[in-house]
């Protein structure tokens, strides 16, 4: 929920006034509601499942101000949902709960060195996987050694960057794989790997599946 006028969050009898420009991520059976504070209420709202950890705080109001335009990013969220576009819908959620992520990270390191630029950084990681990235490449964006860069971006984000890249891939790799019927090889090419066999044993460490494995479990028995 993204509310976009003060309200007042309740949740088990204690009442909580928040500010315009406030999101709270909720769990569907929480008794989490907000209504209006001193004047008209507004949000927007949207439900949604998911098997991943979202990395971001439950029931916790998270003030937004200008940062994000949520309602923006909800409209088009909404939009993939109605022409069926799923791994879009995926893609778009995952993007604004890493850029939302970002801001909740920036403000609880904010005298961390480079935070300004390593969260965008990483949500660009995210939101294109596809890239050639690299260590050199992005330790480059902060005119920093590589080494440097690979102790501050562990610092700010608790993983290692060849890892979280490696994840990231991933992640839109399993999209592609359950959704579409693309070919593994073109499925490797859309996620950065320029080879196939390369891309099959970075999936595998992660998942546990070949991705051959992984699409016919997912078509198979839903989810895994």
């Amino acid at each position: 929920m993204f509310v976009k006028t003060r309200a007042l969050l309740g949740e088990e009898g204690k009442e909580t006034p928040v500010e315009p420009n406030t999101m709270i991520l909720s769990d569907i059976n929480s008794p989490l509601y907000s209504y209006y504070y001193k004047g008209e209420y507004i949000d927007d709202c949207m439900i949604f499942e998911s098997d991943e950890e979202l990395r971001l705080p439950l029931n916790k109001p998270v003030f937004i101000g200008n940062a994000v335009d949520v309602s923006a990013h909800m409209k088009l969220i909404y939009e993939a949902h109605i022409r069926g576009d799923e791994i879009a819908c995926c893609l778009l959620i995952n993007t604004l709960f890493s850029q939302i992520a970002g801001i909740i990270a920036k403000s609880e390191s904010s005298g961390m060195p480079h935070a300004d630029k390593l969260i965008p950084l990483r949500y660009d990681l995210y939101a294109h996987p596809e890239r050639d990235w690299s260590i050199r490449s992005m330790s480059e964006i902060l005119y920093v050694s590589e080494t440097y860069f690979q102790e501050l971006y562990r610092n700010m984000f608790g993983i290692s960057c060849g890892a979280d890249i490696i994840n990231a891939r991933v992640k839109y790799a399993m999209g592609l794989l359950a959704e579409t019927g693309k070919p593994i090889t073109e499925t490797a090419r859309l996620c950065g790997y320029n080879s196939p066999a390369h891309f099959a044993r970075q999936f595998k460490a992660v998942t546990g599946f070949t991705p051959t494995e992984y699409r016919r479990k997912k078509r198979t028995f839903g989810e895994i």
